[in-house]
């Protein structure tokens, strides 16, 4: 709790962060599946796929993504002054670096809210060489009241940066792990030492998810040995009825995976961990 008291820690935002303003990926991906009568048997539970289908539908990707940008905008933002809610929690904290694997400016807001002047990076996966707006050339260091808040999977601002489908996961872990110069144009330099020299703090995942799984097999992966020296805390969200959908042997196992790599699980809603993680932290 003193790392995050003292800002030395650095965020990753995964959807559960979101909910129960933005619906959860299971939920789009079986409206989207609906919609567009999606003929295979896993629209529940794979967004990514679902989404790549209603692009070659549409023959246009951009065109997906700034219908499925509409829609979400349209359910409002969260109340920030409930002290459970995620965002208003972190926004407090004296962090200078928050990474989002989310599209909304929910983080954003949240900071506005407490009174700080954040900056929104979104990540150019898409196209890691162009001198066009790329955020390692952004030159202003992270400052507590100026914080970094930088979009991974894209933002809503420019809907051609969002990872999407199964398409845009697959080129985005191509192009980070393409060489280490192109690492460093997708992720900028001023973001760069908040990931690789202090703890992380996943909040908001679940281990199946595609966002997760790139997440932690592609970008964490290239940040080692480093990234494993450190002690990281994982809140990994269930199912939107409360259980996990796993026995004890699959936690057990889950616990263990990850705690080879120096990471503690949490087990619980997004809005027990953040409970929790203000109890802990007792009074300002």
């Amino acid at each position: 709790m003193n790392q995050l008291r003292n800002g030395e820690c650095t965020p990753f935002l995964g959807g559960g962060v979101c909910h129960p303003t933005l619906p959860t990926d299971s939920h789009l991906s079986a409206v989207w599946a609906a919609r567009y009568a999606y003929p295979f048997p896993d629209s529940m539970a794979e967004l990514p796929r679902v989404m790549q289908y209603a692009t070659t539908v549409e023959g246009e990707g951009v065109y997906v993504k700034e219908q499925l940008r509409e829609e979400l905008a349209a359910r409002g933002q969260p109340d920030f002054s409930d002290l459970s809610e995620p965002h208003a929690l972190l926004a407090e904290l004296p962090l200078k670096v928050y990474v989002t694997t989310n599209y909304d400016n929910f983080m954003v807001s949240a900071l506005r809210a407490s009174g700080k002047d954040p900056r929104a990076l979104a990540c150019l996966w898409d196209d890691p060489l162009s001198e066009i707006g790329a955020p390692s050339l952004d030159p202003d260091p992270p400052m507590v009241e100026n914080p970094i808040v930088f979009h991974l999977y894209g933002s809503f601002e420019d809907p051609r940066t969002l990872v999407l489908t199964e398409d845009d996961y697959l080129d985005f872990v191509a192009n980070l792990s393409a060489n280490r110069t192109t690492m460093q144009r997708i992720v900028p330099t001023s973001v760069l030492p908040a990931l690789k020299n202090a703890p992380l703090l996943f909040i908001g995942y679940r281990y199946g998810d595609w966002n997760f799984r790139v997440l932690f097999h592609s970008l964490l992966r290239t940040l080692a040995p480093v990234h494993l020296r450190r002690h990281i805390s994982v809140q990994l969200a269930p199912s939107e009825d409360g259980e996990t959908g796993l026995d004890a042997r699959a936690r057990d196992y889950l616990d263990r995976y990850f705690d080879r790599r120096n990471i503690t699980v949490f087990w619980g809603t997004t809005a027990e961990f953040c409970q929790r993680l203000r109890f802990l932290m007792g009074p300002a």
